[in-house]
C-alpha cells in the first residue's frame, strides 16, 4: 500500500506541474517528433526511449502527443521513487533490527526529497530520456543488491536490464565496473 501511495504522491504532483505541450527544454521537440513518427533521434539515437514514447504516446488516451510523452516522464520518475523506496526497505530489513518504522518513515521522506528536488522534478515534467535513465539506474542498483542478498538468479535479470539501459543512454555503461567489482567482492 505504501508503494502505491508513494507512486501517487509523486506522479500526481508531477502530472499537475507537467508542461501541457512540448516543453522549451533542449531536445524535447526532437523527441516529440521522433516519438510520433518512430524516427531516429540525434546520436546515439535513443532507440528504447523512442519506442517507449511511440507506444505509450498512443496508449495514453488524453492530451496532445507532447503532453503524452511528458506524462511518460512523470510515470518513470514516479516508478524510480517506488524502486528506490523498495531498495531502502530491503536495506532496512536486512541491517536494521530496531526502530524499523522510524527508518521507513525517514526513507519515505528521503525519497520524496529526491523526487521533488529541483533537477529530478524538472526533468520529470519534460519529454526527455533522463527520467527513463534514472529508472534504469535504480533498477540496476536494486537488482545488484537483490543478487547479493536474496537470490543468485537475479544476475540474469540484472544484465538484461543493464543491456536495455544502454539502449536508452550510453552512460549506463558506467555502472559496469561497479557491477563487476561487486560480483568479484562477493565472489560471484
Amino acid at each position: 500500500m505504501i508503494y502505491l501511495v508513494l507512486f501517487l504522491n509523486t506522479f500526481l504532483f508531477y502530472l499537475y506541474c507537467a508542461f501541457p505541450t512540448i516543453a522549451a527544454y533542449r531536445d524535447s521537440g526532437e523527441f516529440a517528433t521522433v516519438g510520433y513518427i518512430l524516427g531516429v533521434a540525434h546520436p546515439p539515437g535513443y532507440p528504447l526511449y523512442t519506442l517507449i514514447i511511440y507506444i505509450l504516446g498512443r496508449i495514453i488516451p488524453f492530451g496532445n502527443f507532447g503532453y503524452k510523452i511528458n506524462i511518460v516522464s512523470c510515470i518513470f520518475s514516479a516508478l524510480t521513487a517506488v524502486i528506490l523506496f523498495y531498495l531502502f526497505k530491503l536495506i532496512i530489513d536486512k541491517y536494521i533490527k530496531q526502530n524499523k518504522v522510524f527508518f521507513l518513515i525517514l526513507g519515505y521522506f528521503a525519497i520524496l526529497c529526491f523526487s521533488f528536488g529541483y533537477l529530478q522534478w524538472y526533468l520529470s515534467l519534460v519529454s526527455e530520456m533522463y527520467t527513463f535513465n534514472t529508472f534504469f539506474a535504480s533498477v540496476i542498483v536494486l537488482l545488484t543488491f537483490m543478487y547479493h542478498n536474496l537470490n543468485k538468479k537475479y544476475i540474469y535479470l540484472l544484465f538484461f536490464i543493464f543491456a536495455l539501459g544502454i539502449t536508452n543512454r550510453l552512460d549506463i555503461v558506467l555502472f559496469f565496473p561497479c557491477i563487476i567489482f561487486s560480483l568479484i567482492l562477493y565472489k560471484i
